[in-house]
């Protein structure tokens, strides 16, 4: 297929318990005019001949395979960028579940509501071979609405949308001067997108309130199993974003309300912490909050916020780990 409507990358490493059924729910696409690049990291198992010996089983011709060493996923997904060939991008983890209709969702959405980005709820799953459902991410309250640049990084403030890469249909002219930062190994797709809202001041997004994508959660989720680094690296890249949102200059996108970003992941690391029982995150954690709640506007649980500040200013961690703990049983 020399000129397909719609590229979806797919970035595989050492995923071969998992390739099978991807493999088959790709093949089982409605939508024809789609090209499936499957970029093999450098995986150190046989996912790469599970791939090859797929494709040259099947007559679907959407099928691409690209092998290459050992880069990280954003090099991945870059390198996925620079091969695509259609008119938009779409993105798939390679131990994730689609609906049948993943593209043809997409797309018609895309197309019928002439806009540059659309956004999809996502389904949780904790099995990817029986595909049980644990949780949502809902757009119920955003559905079939359309957001400006400032809408955007508000909610993403808010919580109210999330950065997902799976969950995002952007035309490929948008990604001509962006790509992944593969220095940043958290929330790398989140920043990628609002740097693209962020340079198209007039881009034109949609929310939609179907899911066709099943997200697998493995075992504990990534806040839980944060290290110190990794909690630094996320506060900057959340400054990396507030800069993007400041670069607006919008009056309804105030630096308050974007701290958001970090206060609340600056709790869920304290909040892992505990869980832990790394007292090193405990007391990282400990320090940012106390830094950057004075300084933040919460779009919800503003009193529950405040008290846990006051808590954590008065010294009372044993209160605090207290009712961490209780809320966990």
């Amino acid at each position: 297929m020399d000129h397909p409507k719609v590229s979806v990358i797919i970035p595989v490493y050492n995923s071969s318990n998992t390739l099978n059924e991807l493999l088959l729910d790709l093949k089982s696409q409605t939508f024809q005019s789609a090209e499936f690049i499957l970029i093999n990291d450098g995986s150190s198992d046989d996912s790469g001949d599970r791939i090859t010996n797929f494709i040259e089983q099947t007559t679907d011709s959407r099928f691409r395979y690209i092998n290459q060493r050992n880069q990280g996923v954003s090099v991945t997904r870059n390198t996925g960028i620079e091969m695509a060939r259609g008119d938009y991008l779409m993105f798939a983890d390679a131990d994730d579940r689609l609906d049948r209709q993943f593209i043809e969702g997409y797309y018609t959405q895309i197309v019928q509501n002439k806009t540059d980005i659309e956004i999809f709820p996502l389904v949780k799953i904790d099995n990817p071979k029986t595909q049980h459902p644990i949780d949502k991410v809902d757009y119920m309250i955003l559905a079939d609405k359309y957001l400006t640049p400032g809408d955007y990084f508000n909610e993403l403030a808010n919580g109210v949308i999330y950065g997902y890469v799976v969950s995002y249909i952007s035309k490929r002219s948008l990604w001509n001067d962006v790509r992944f930062d593969p220095s940043v190994t958290y929330r790398e797709d989140e920043l990628v997108y609002c740097q693209i809202v962020a340079t198209n001041k007039n881009i034109k997004i949609h929310v939609n309130d179907r899911a066709y994508y099943s997200y697998y959660i493995h075992g504990d989720n990534a806040v839980r199993r944060m290290s110190s680094l990794e909690l630094d690296n996320t506060i900057e890249v959340s400054k990396k974003i507030i800069e993007l949102a400041g670069g607006l200059k919008d009056e309804q996108v105030t630096a308050k309300g974007m701290n958001q970003l970090i206060s609340n992941f600056c709790w869920a690391a304290l909040v892992a912490g505990v869980v832990k029982n790394n007292l090193d995150l405990y007391r990282q954690a400990k320090r940012a909050c106390l830094k950057y709640f004075p300084n933040t506007n919460f779009y919800s649980n503003h009193g529950k916020r405040r008290l846990q500040y006051w808590l954590l200013k008065l010294n009372f961690d044993r209160i605090v780990k207290i009712i961490i703990n209780r809320k966990r049983r």
